[in-house]
C-alpha cells in the first residue's frame, strides 16, 4: 500500500535528523567534519577513490547510494521514500507538431522541459476552462504560449521583467497566442487580485519565495487547480527555513539556506568549460581561505562575496588581493602565493570526495521540502498528487505537484 504524504513527510525528516552530521556541516566551513572522525572506514573508502570514480559517482545517485550505504544506517530502506512515480501526461496522444514554430528561439532542454510539464498539466471542468489559465513567474510566456496552443485556452502570464514581457508579447501577436503578459511583481500584494480571478495557475521552476507566495496566496483564495515545479528553494529572504504544513512544523529539521542550496547543487547539463571555471572558482576560494586564516590567526572561515567572473581568467594572486581587499586586509604586493593556491586544490580534491556524503542527501531533503508543501495543500483542502513529469537527465528539478481543491471548500 503506498505510503501517504503526511506519512512519507515523517519518515523522512526522522532519517535526516538520524543523519543530520552527514549532511549539515559544511567542509568550506570546516575542512575536517565530525563523521571522519566518527567513521575513518568511510573517510578511507572517499580517499581511495580517483577523479574519474569522483565525477561517476557526482554524475549518478543511485551509485552513490549503492558505495555508501555500507556507512549510512537505513540507507537501502530510506531510498524507497524518494521514489515517486512519473506523473500521467494528460493529453493523451493528440498531435501537437502544428504548434512547434513555438519552440523557435528556445533552447532545446528548456523547450523539452515545456512539453512535458504542459502534458502532465491536469484538463479542468468547462466552467473553470473558460477563465484565463495564469502562468506564475511567466518569464517570456514560452509555457504559457504551448498551453495556450495546445488547449485552446486564453493565458496570462505575471512577470516582473518588464523587457520579459514586451518580449513575450511580441512573440505571443507574432506566433497569433491568445497569451498576454502582464508586469507584475508576484510579491506585491497586488498578485492575489489575479489569483482570485484564476481558476488554474501553473508555474514551471518558480524559485524559493516566489513559488511558497504562490502556494500561500492559491490556499488563501481557494484555487480550484494548481500545477507546480518547484526550484531554487534557497532563494528567499529569511535564512531559517519555518516548514508550510502542520505536520512539517511539528517535525522541523530547522532547515537553512545553505543546505536548501545544497538541494540544487546538482547539475548534469554544464559543459567542460564551466566545470572547469566551477573547479577554478572553488581551488581559489579554498587558497584563499587558508592564506587567511593564518594571515588573521583565526582558524574560521571567512565568506566572500560573488566575484567578478572575468578574475577567473587572471591570476590567483589577482585574485587574492580582491578578496583580501573585500574583507579589509592587509597584503603584500611581494607575498609569495603559489603555495596557497597549490593548498587550494589539494583541499578542492578533498572536498569533493567530502561533499560525496553531504550530496547522498540531497534528494532526501528535496523531497522533504516538496513534501512540506504537499501536506500544506492537503491542509487546506486540496486533493495532491506528487510525480516526476521528466527524467532527471532532463533536469534534476523533475518534481511536479498538481493539486485540485476538493468539492468541500468550492
Amino acid at each position: 500500500m503506498p505510503m501517504d504524504h503526511a506519512h512519507r513527510l515523517c519518515r523522512l525528516g526522522g532519517f535526516l535528523a538520524e543523519h543530520r552530521a552527514f549532511w549539515q556541516p559544511s567542509a568550506f566551513v570546516d575542512p575536517e567534519l565530525d563523521w571522519q572522525r566518527t567513521q575513518p572506514a568511510l573517510w578511507h573508502y572517499l580517499q581511495s577513490l580517483t577523479d574519474a570514480d569522483v565525477a561517476s559517482l557526482e554524475a549518478d545517485p543511485e551509485l552513490l547510494a549503492t558505495q555508501l550505504s555500507p556507512w549510512i544506517d537505513g540507507l537501502d530502506s530510506a531510498l524507497a521514500w524518494i521514489s515517486v512515480p512519473r506523473l500521467d501526461s494528460a493529453q493523451g496522444q493528440t498531435d501537437t507538431s502544428h504548434h512547434d514554430r513555438l519552440s523557435t528561439g528556445v533552447p532545446g532542454r528548456k523547450w523539452q522541459q515545456i512539453r512535458s510539464f504542459a502534458a502532465r498539466v491536469p484538463s479542468t471542468p468547462q466552467d473553470i476552462h473558460k477563465a484565463p489559465l495564469l502562468e506564475w513567474c511567466a518569464g517570456k510566456g514560452h509555457l504559457g504560449r504551448w498551453l495556450a496552443a495546445i488547449r485552446d485556452q486564453k493565458v496570462v502570464g505575471l512577470e516582473w521583467d518588464k523587457a520579459l514581457c514586451e518580449a513575450g508579447n511580441q512573440l505571443s501577436v507574432q506566433h497569433r497566442m491568445a497569451c498576454h503578459l502582464a508586469f507584475q511583481d508576484v510579491l506585491a500584494p497586488e498578485a492575489a487580485d489575479w489569483i482570485a480571478r484564476s481558476g488554474q495557475v501553473v508555474a514551471l521552476h518558480a524559485c524559493g519565495e516566489l513559488h511558497e507566495r504562490l502556494l500561500v496566496l492559491a490556499c488563501s483564495q481557494g484555487t480550484p487547480s494548481l500545477s507546480l515545479s518547484p526550484c531554487c528553494y534557497h532563494r528567499r529572504s529569511g535564512d531559517l527555513y519555518r516548514p508550510y504544513s502542520i505536520v512539517g512544523r511539528e517535525r522541523d529539521l530547522g532547515l537553512t539556506r545553505r543546505e536548501l542550496r545544497l538541494c540544487v547543487q546538482e547539475t548534469v547539463t554544464a559543459g567542460r568549460r564551466v566545470r572547469r571555471l566551477r573547479d577554478i572558482e572553488v581551488a581559489w576560494r579554498l587558497g584563499f581561505d587558508a592564506l587567511q586564516r593564518e594571515l588573521r590567526e583565526q582558524d574560521e572561515y571567512l565568506p566572500l562575496p560573488s566575484l567578478p567572473k572575468v578574475l577567473l581568467s587572471g591570476a590567483f594572486d589577482t585574485f587574492c588581493h580582491w578578496a583580501a581587499q573585500c574583507k579589509g586586509l592587509g597584503l603584500s604586493q611581494q607575498l609569495d602565493l603559489s603555495g596557497y593556491e597549490a593548498r587550494g586544490w589539494q583541499r578542492l580534491q578533498a572536498l569533493r570526495r567530502q561533499e560525496l556524503v553531504a550530496h547522498l542527501f540531497r534528494r532526501f531533503i528535496e523531497l522533504w521540502v516538496v513534501l512540506d508543501r504537499v501536506c500544506y495543500l492537503q491542509e487546506a483542502g486540496y486533493q495532491v498528487e506528487l510525480g516526476t513529469f521528466c527524467d532527471r537527465l532532463l533536469t534534476p528539478r523533475n518534481l511536479m505537484i498538481n493539486a485540485r481543491l476538493g468539492s468541500g471548500r468550492r
